[in-house]
């Protein structure tokens, strides 16, 4: 297995040996010509912060302690100010700047952006009261026409969940689309998560650091970018 930075490379024919063998008869050139063609794909997994101290906001009219009302078990909660693909792709830059240099870095295209794990670490209050959380995203409507609800995933236990809630979606979101679709929204609206809770209402307010565990694809172009990236591989 290589390292866990990089796949997909479409010069694996390229050996050490052949690379050496170039620079030895001189021809550095030729090397980087024959090289100009490649386009070296990365996937990698990165930790991306999207809020601190996240307000979980609960009803007045929700006595603290009692079970959760049935009709307010499911509901759908706005999401405004999701990072766009600009601010994402920043993150996701810098992470590469740290371990593959900031010259290759700025040479990527980023062509998928999966989401694999949503991590609420409660830094006000618990989440003890709660036994059951159910997420899904409702992205906004492009041109119209409704977006199918993308799961983010589910957790339970009968001792609360703890100071810590993990979801893991059943098949990994492509963020990339997900944004790409909310660009093509002209309206003021904010996409829905949709949320499932069983338990009991908190007896105090809880607030969460929300984290995004994502795997980035990314492709660096042109020829010295293709080359440092490729050597990179050999050697790392």
């Amino acid at each position: 297995m290589g390292h866990p930075l990089m796949s997909g490379v479409s010069c694996a024919s390229w050996s050490a040996t052949r690379v050496f063998l170039f620079a030895r008869a001189g021809l550095p050139l030729l090397l980087l010509a024959s090289l100009a063609g490649c386009s070296n794909q990365y996937t990698m997994e990165l930790s991306v912060p999207m809020y601190k101290d996240y307000a979980v906001r609960i009803p007045d009219v929700f006595k603290p302690g009692t079970p959760i009302p049935d009709k307010y078990t499911k509901m759908d909660v706005p999401v405004c100010n999701i990072p766009d693909e600009a601010a994402m792709w920043d993150i996701v830059k810098q992470k590469l700047g740290k371990l593959i240099g900031g010259f290759v870095s700025r040479h990527y295209t980023i062509d998928k952006l999966e989401l694999l794990e949503s991590r609420m670490t409660a830094t006000v209050g618990t989440f003890e009261a709660l036994t059951f959380v159910k997420l899904g995203f409702k992205p906004l409507p492009v041109n119209g026409a409704a977006q199918p609800v993308l799961e983010l995933g589910q957790v339970s236990s009968e001792q609360g969940l703890g100071t810590e809630i993990v979801l893991t979606p059943p098949v990994p979101v492509d963020l990339v689309q997900v944004m790409h679709e909310a660009d093509a929204n002209t309206g003021n609206e904010c996409p829905l998560v949709a949320a499932e809770v069983h338990g009991l209402v908190p007896v105090s307010p809880v607030a969460a650091d929300v984290t995004l565990r994502v795997r980035p694809t990314v492709t660096a172009h042109g020829v010295l970018a293709s080359f440092a990236a490729w050597v990179l591989q050999l050697f790392l």
